[in-house]
């Protein structure tokens, strides 16, 4: 069986970040947490972090 790198998003279950459209308009950056490595993995989740200038 092929192995993936520890930083591919395949298999990981991508939390969302749910905004109404006004704040939405106010976000300014985001991203998908990832451990470093495979083996440093909480879970199959992929945490979403959104910041938002209010």
């Amino acid at each position: 069986m092929p192995t993936r790198p520890a930083w591919s998003l395949t298999g990981l279950r991508i939390d969302y970040q749910v905004a109404t459209p006004r704040l939405a308009k106010r976000a300014v950056k985001a991203w998908v947490e990832r451990a470093a490595t495979h083996g440093e993995r909480w879970s199959d989740h992929a945490p979403v972090t959104a910041v938002y200038e209010l």
